[in-house]
Order: C-alpha cells, then structure tokens, then sequence
C-alpha cells in the first residue's frame, strides 16, 4: 500500500501541516517568524500550505526558534527531505504543475470518492477514450507533439493502483456521460465493457445517476475527495476546471463536499448492482447500435 513516504507531494503536505502545527504551539504570529528568519510573511505562509517547496535551512531555522528538542528536529528534517525528492509524474513534461501535485497526493490516497458529471473517471478510462477525449476538450494546436501519448502514459501508471488493489475508488458517473460519444462508438462500447468488468473488483465502487432522477446536489461540477493513512493528512477536495484546477483542504469545505457525496450515493445514485446490470444492456446496445450503420449512429444513439 502506498505511504506517504512513497509521495514527495504528500510529504511536502505534512511538512507544511507541521510547520504550521508547531508555530502555533511556539504562540508566534506568522510575522514574528518572517522577522526571525528575515523573510516576508507571505513566504512563511506559502511554507505553511505547502505552496512552495521548502528549503533545508528554512526548516531548520524554524525549529530552532521553536526550541524543538533534538529528536523531533530531526524527524522533521528527514520529513522536509522526502518533500524535495522527485516522483515519477514530474517526469511527464506534458502534465502542468497542479495535475502534478494532484497526483502526488493521489499517489498516497488510499481512498478516493468521485462524482464525475461529464466523462468517464479517469481511473477507469481505457487508453482509446483517454486519447479521444483529451484531444476533443482542446482547440486544434493546443498540444505539443507527443503530450497526448504522455497523459495517457501517465494516466496508465495511475490506473496501476487500482489494479493492485492499493487505492479504493468509490466513484458515481451521470448518466450524461453516456450520452455522448467520444471517439467512436468502438471505442465507447469498450469503455462500457470496461467499466462493466472493473465494476466488480473488490476495491472498486462504481454507481450511475440516471438522467431521469431530475436536480440533485451535485449539479454544481465533478469533483474528487481523497482520503489518506490515519494521522497522514485530513481529507482533500479536488476540482478540475479548463484551465485551473482546485485543490481544497479546509475541514468545512471538504465536509460540505462528503456531505453531497454521501446524499448521491445513498438517495440518488443506482446501487453498484443495479449499475452493473444498466452497463451490460447498454454495452449490448452500443453492439445493436454498431450494427445498424456507421452514419446512422448518432441519431439513433438518442433512442437509447
């Protein structure tokens, strides 16, 4: 199972709840310790919220002037070491620093929640959908040759953890996201069979909110909560938008969103069973679809 120690990202994330932990038990104002370390206040609460990779020395500087002992100081400077390591998905040129901080801390989930309104969850994507449709949510030119083929690179060594069992997905998808074709219909009736055969893993929880249950609480967008080791880190709340991404870690905004996932899930969603089921007929309909002409799919896709 992954750890933290296994995530630089996380790592850099713990190191900033610390720092920011053992201030406050020094009773120091984040502008008396910009006076000590002779810095701006802003970079002392950049270190706090792990905006910033943070420097040995600053690190060290920090403890001394909360006067930790020995021991812990040493604790939290092998902690501030692992935070500077690289992991693997810096290494993919093509994912902007926010998706890669995302997946750093994905990497030492050991539990996300999703909701996805709009798309297949990424976790579960075959190769085929992932390329279409990160070609599709782009104008012509906007990628550089090659970044296609690195996102669904990266995006195969994510899925890893699903395989391994490493990290429970409990996911929810609208029905929405069934509706529009992407690729072609091959490629959406091996996503559905996909889906169909992941849906049944031990650390996989997959539910379908049909288009027929009307308004519910998660109109307002996808998003994913991701849960880690007890005492790691506190839930966190990520938000993918065209050209920026969130990443929420307050304890009443991350509440506020379990508590939207927990509403779909329990009143709105179909049972894993019943998604189950509704996978397979549609995937034999897509079959049907196929079938009937190429130029005709479309517009009966709308019978569905």
């Amino acid at each position: 199972m992954a750890t933290s120690a296994s995530s630089p990202t996380a790592r850099r994330f713990e190191l900033a709840r610390r720092l920011r932990e053992l201030r406050l038990a020094a009773g120091k104002s984040v502008e008396e310790v910009a006076r000590e370390l002779m810095c701006s206040p802003a970079k002392i609460s950049r270190m706090e919220t792990a905006g910033r990779t943070v420097q040995a020395r600053d690190v060290r500087d920090l403890l001394r002037f909360y006067d930790l002992p020995a021991e812990e100081q040493a604790e939290v400077m092998a902690l501030a070491a692992d935070a500077r390591h690289r992991g693997w998905w810096q290494d993919y040129r093509s994912l902007n620093e926010q998706t890669q901080t995302y997946i750093g801390l994905e990497s030492a989930a050991v539990l996300m929640r999703e909701y996805q309104t709009l798309r297949m969850p990424g976790l579960l994507q075959t190769a085929d959908y992932t390329r279409a449709l990160v070609n599709g949510v782009r104008p012509p030119g906007y990628w550089d040759p090659g970044a296609v083929d690195e996102i669904v690179q990266a995006r195969a060594r994510r899925q890893a953890r699903i395989q391994d069992g490493s990290l429970q997905l409990h996911t929810m998808v609208d029905e929405v996201a069934f509706t529009r074709v992407v690729g072609s219909v091959d490629v959406m009736a091996e996503q559905i069979a996909h889906l169909a055969e992941m849906s049944v893993l031990a650390n996989v929880r997959l539910q379908l909110i049909p288009i027929d249950s009307g308004y519910h609480a998660g109109l307002d967008g996808s998003f994913h909560v991701l849960s880690f080791e007890s005492g790691m880190l506190d839930d966190i709340v990520f938000i993918e938008g065209q050209y920026g991404n969130q990443i929420l870690d307050k304890k009443d905004l991350v509440d506020r969103y379990l508590k939207v996932y927990e509403q779909l899930s329990g009143s709105v969603a179909l049972s894993p069973e019943r998604t189950t089921d509704w996978l397979d007929e549609h995937h034999r309909k897509y079959i049907d679809l196929d079938k009937k002409g190429r130029r005709e799919v479309r517009t009966l896709y709308r019978q569905v």
